[in-house]
């Protein structure tokens, strides 16, 4: 009887495992008839990527379910391919160092470029003292390598770098250092926008104004990239502490006015000064399913912020750099 027991409890068990592991993923992708180098069939972990935080991996399954979405939805993608890295590779001989300014969400595609480019670096970690001397006279943390600042640096010398600054007043601030670091990069790719709550522009347009007049002649690209919508169980999928522990939505459906309020402020600032706009907003807006565990700011990694850098590639491999409205955010082109 004992034996019985134990053989029908057996038998559930299998039932059930099989019935877990049969469970259709959401967005079906095989690998098993993908070459070896198609990157969304690779586990981008932290153990071989060490330069996104471990928080931001989430798991095997759910960065399967996300690469598949992406594989789905951009079948063309040429995604951590060799050539693909090979590109980027050349374009930053071409362009030269490239510098990833602005707060935590910001930090998703200099890590992501920085994971791409493993293999084509020194896999070593720099803080900003060590290249910039007269950054340690700014702050004590530029002379610590932290998740917050630090470079990273290709077989050819070219610098990836990433610098956690969240507001544009924070920049201003200590605009005579930043004026020279910028001058530093072939590229910089700013952010400063989810932070600022009460969505004042007076900052921003201060800045905008400083750089694109002291940075007129150097070889230094200013590119604004689109802040990245949230997904929080409110409308437009703003953020509130009572949501934190609540699932992601999807906000296609909501008013642009309210999910995509802060790139309807900044964007009209940035056409004005004829400043590129890396439009990550639209691309990113069906992610509801990308975020890390337990909230819906940050993305997981890898994930969506691949396709913001691949979407940067484009955009600097271009011998004109217009800046061209989009079409596909429901954002006006600048007047006046």
């Amino acid at each position: 009887m004992q034996l019985k027991i134990y053989l029908i409890a057996a038998l559930l068990s299998c039932f059930n495992i099989l019935v877990l592991t049969d469970k259709p993923l959401p967005y079906e992708f095989s690998c098993k008839n993908v070459g070896k180098n198609d990157g969304f069939c690779e586990r981008k972990t932290a153990r071989n990527c060490p330069f996104f935080p471990k928080r931001y991996w989430c798991g095997e399954e759910t960065t399967h379910n996300i690469l598949s979405k992406m594989k789905l939805e951009h079948p063309k993608s040429k995604l951590f391919t060799k050539p693909y890295i090979q590109h980027w590779s050349k374009l930053l001989q071409k362009r030269g160092n490239i510098l990833f300014t602005g707060d935590s969400v910001h930090s998703h595609a200099a890590f992501s470029l920085m994971c791409s480019m493993r293999d084509y670096s020194d896999k070593r970690k720099y803080s900003f003292a060590r290249l910039f001397p007269y950054s340690k006279r700014v702050s004590k943390l530029f002379s610590k390598i932290s998740r917050k600042y630090f470079c990273t640096k290709t077989l050819n010398k070219e610098l990836i770098c990433y610098d956690r600054t969240n507001v544009a007043q924070d920049i201003l601030s200590k605009y005579a250092f930043y004026k020279r670091f910028f001058s530093e990069f072939g590229v910089v790719v700013m952010n400063y926008g989810l932070h600022n709550k009460e969505l004042n522009t007076d900052p921003i347009k201060e800045l905008v104004h400083r750089l694109s007049t002291d940075l007129i002649g150097t070889n230094t690209i200013l590119i604004w990239r689109e802040t990245a919508p949230q997904h929080f169980s409110n409308l437009g999928g703003v953020f509130s502490a009572d949501k934190l522990s609540a699932a992601c939505s999807d906000i296609s459906k909501d008013p642009l006015v309210v999910s995509n309020q802060f790139n309807l402020k900044y964007n009209p600032i940035f056409e004005k000064y004829n400043i590129r706009i890396l439009r990550v907003w639209n691309l990113t807006r069906n992610y509801y399913d990308a975020h890390i565990h337990g909230e819906c700011t940050h993305y997981c990694q890898p994930g969506v912020a691949d396709l913001w850098v691949e979407k940067l590639y484009h955009m600097l491999d271009s011998d004109v750099l217009e800046n061209t409205p989009s079409n596909d955010i429901g954002l006006p082109a600048a007047r006046g």
